[in-house]
């Protein structure tokens, strides 16, 4: 019992310690449509850049991406609303995971009410570490986001919570 309570409590101050790390950057990306947590040492930089959709339709592209490339969100932007179901951006990350060692099993959902799927790609880096892409990907009117975390051997527990924190406007 008393390596439970030693163990919930060492929880506890690891959590009010990440959340006091962390600052909302919501006004900086609401023309973006999302709003995130970030620890208080990663900045987004952002670039923009703009392509075609299947059908040859313009599309603008931001994409948002951490000193380090572990945060980052890619926020395409489409010239008419689209309709994505949770089942449509699941065969999309099973797409995207084709690209790696594995991918963990996907997950469906709501995030902030609209449909979105996660999961998890395990692949190993150019220098031999083991790392880990946590991917949440969303839509909302007519912009779809893909969210990334990528985790090295020495991942934070802040980290793990940019993807929880991710918030549509």
């Amino acid at each position: 019992m008393k390596k439970l309570s030693v163990l919930l409590l060492s929880f506890v101050f690891l959590a009010s310690v990440a959340v006091s790390q962390t600052k909302e950057e919501a006004a900086k990306y609401a023309e973006y449509g999302f709003s995130v947590t970030l620890p208080d040492h990663v900045v987004l930089a952002h670039t923009h850049d703009t392509g075609k959709d299947a059908k040859g339709q313009p599309t603008k592209s931001d994409n948002f991406v951490s000193q380090d490339g572990n945060y980052i969100v890619d926020c395409t932007e489409y010239v008419d609303t689209i309709t994505v179901t949770s089942a449509d951006l699941e065969t999309w990350i099973k797409t995207l995971g084709k690209n790696y060692e594995e991918t963990s099993e996907v997950t469906q959902g709501k995030k902030n009410g609209q449909p979105m799927a996660m999961a998890s790609f395990f692949a190993q880096s150019d220098d031999g570490h083991k790392m880990t892409i946590d991917v949440l990907m969303t839509y909302k009117g007519n912009r779809l986001y893909i969210i990334q975390y990528i985790r090295g051997f020495s991942g934070d527990i802040l980290g793990a919570l940019f993807l929880e924190n991710f918030k549509l406007q």
